[in-house]
């Protein structure tokens, strides 16, 4: 159920966002219903049973210049729910800030989530970055999110690139 109660707060934010594009809302209205979000899903992640001690580890982000933490912490909580050692490293982190991450806490599942794009050549040296820390550290790369550009797919041999948190499957 916690998928779907994150599939249904994306498609809120989507509307939330639309309206905003066309001035219905302001910054502020967003802003808040951005901290409602927020806290419904820290409030469910406190609520959640601890995953067995050992369950498979995943960590994540969103990378740098991308300040949305409700998708990094939807998959998150996703994760969890699916019986994940989950955490979230937070919001605009750079890629290369991982490799520290993966080395102490060896992850078998790491994910980016890419809402915000400033620059495509910087996340595209970030991304081939992070598929060769995935190869040779033996960790799953999975990347998702509105602003991952159409192409990302065919340049990135060892990650999953993810279309919605239904991709996101059991480690069983």
């Amino acid at each position: 159920y916690k998928r779907q109660i994150c599939n249904l707060l994306t498609e809120c934010f989507h509307r939330i966002g639309k309206a905003w594009e066309s001035s219905a809302l302001t910054v502020y209205q967003e802003h808040i219903a951005s901290q409602i979000g927020h806290q419904l899903l820290l409030d469910l992640r406190t609520r959640m049973l601890m995953p067995a001690d050992d369950a498979p580890t995943a960590i994540g982000c969103a990378p740098e210049q991308d300040p949305y933490m409700l998708p990094t912490l939807m998959v998150e909580l996703v994760l969890c729910d699916l019986g994940w050692q989950a955490q979230s490293l937070g919001t605009n982190l750079p890629l290369e800030m991982l490799e520290p991450a993966v080395e102490k806490i060896k992850p078998q599942l790491c994910w980016v989530s890419v809402s915000h794009l400033e620059s495509a050549s910087r996340l595209d040296t970030q991304l081939s970055y992070l598929d060769a820390l995935g190869r040779a550290q033996g960790v799953e790369i999975i990347c998702g999110g509105r602003a991952v550009p159409g192409d990302a797919k065919e340049r990135y041999r060892d990650t999953r690139f993810m279309n919605n948190l239904c991709d996101l499957r059991s480690p069983n």
